[in-house]
């Protein structure tokens, strides 16, 4: 039973980020109404619904962000969201204190490193936005996407978040997706992800979990082996795009092949395209598992995007 409601409500976006995975900036699609989202939370809380969690783009370029999360709210929904933080000030995240379970923020390091990467100035808005937010009681986490510029930056970054006790931090690995396929130059080598992963190991040894350190992206063979299961396919989130359609899974390429259905219509899917899919995993998996067994990390959503472009 898919109990989760997650993807991008907007493309629109105030960052410029080099390595942005959806291509995010200018708007590129329609998106829902207010109007439309309370009828498709209220219709999704009916059938079972428990999580909703919004994706960009720059989700608080909409202005009706903060009432669409109020809303869902309301019908018991648990609700988190993804952002850069540059547009919130203490009353947004008073509201937000009350209508989300988590905020997580990104930030991808300091001053230059931050615009060279996010193509705007925000590193210092960001990290007082942060600061304020753990004043406020909001619950708010870190994202930093790891490259080859700005990987000595990790202890900087595990300062920050130990010293605000977040949450959790993300040492989100870049991948070839979106803009992301053309920074040859910023990509990791297979030792940088091999080290990053073992330094995730020994923070949550470190820190018992307060704040608790995540990685995803690319997984070597000692990660895969401790935890066969991290590829299997769970159908329990609805995926969608921001004018309401659905996919199988939000690491696929936003193709009309991939479509499985729309929020307009309700929560229905296209059965016969959910096993084309699981067929198409397991054609993936086949892959990744040849990687591994030469000891090359690999990164799954990737694998996913680049063959979902061909297929």
């Amino acid at each position: 039973m898919r109990t989760e409601l997650s993807g991008y409500i907007t493309l629109k976006c105030n960052s410029r980020c080099i390595h942005c995975a959806v291509d995010a900036g200018k708007k590129k699609k329609e998106e829902l109404s207010f109007e439309e989202w309370k009828k498709i939370l209220k219709r999704f809380s009916e059938i079972g619904g428990k999580t909703f969690t919004v994706h960009g783009g720059e989700p608080f370029i909409r202005h009706d962000m903060i009432p669409i999360l109020q809303y869902a709210t309301s019908l018991n929904l648990q609700c988190g969201v993804i952002t850069n933080g540059l547009l919130l000030d203490d009353r947004k995240l008073h509201m937000l204190k009350d209508c989300t379970e988590w905020v997580l923020i990104s930030l991808d390091g300091p001053g230059k490193v931050y615009k060279e990467l996010r193509g705007v100035d925000g590193a210092k808005k960001t990290i007082t936005t942060i600061e304020k937010a753990k004043e406020i009681g909001v619950n708010v986490a870190i994202d930093f996407v790891v490259t080859r510029k700005n990987i000595e930056y990790i202890d900087w970054i595990v300062d920050i978040a130990v010293n605000l006790q977040v949450e959790w931090l993300t040492l989100e690995l870049l991948r070839a997706q979106g803009r992301g396929e053309q920074l040859k130059d910023y990509l990791l080598e297979d030792n940088h992800i091999i080290e990053v992963n073992k330094r995730v190991e020994t923070l949550n040894k470190k820190y018992g979990g307060k704040p608790r350190f995540i990685t995803h992206g690319e997984v070597d063979l000692k990660r895969f082996k401790d935890n066969p299961n991290l590829f299997k396919y769970t159908d329990k989130t609805f995926w969608f795009l921001p004018d309401g359609v659905l996919l199988p899974d939000i690491a696929l390429p936003d193709k009309r092949y991939w479509y499985v259905g729309n929020l307009l219509v309700g929560f229905d899917l296209n059965k016969q395209k959910i096993r084309e899919y699981e067929t198409f995993r397991e054609l993936v998996f086949i892959n990744v598992c040849k990687k591994l067994s030469k000891n090359c990390p690999v990164n799954w959503e990737e694998e996913i995007y680049i063959a979902g472009k061909m297929y």
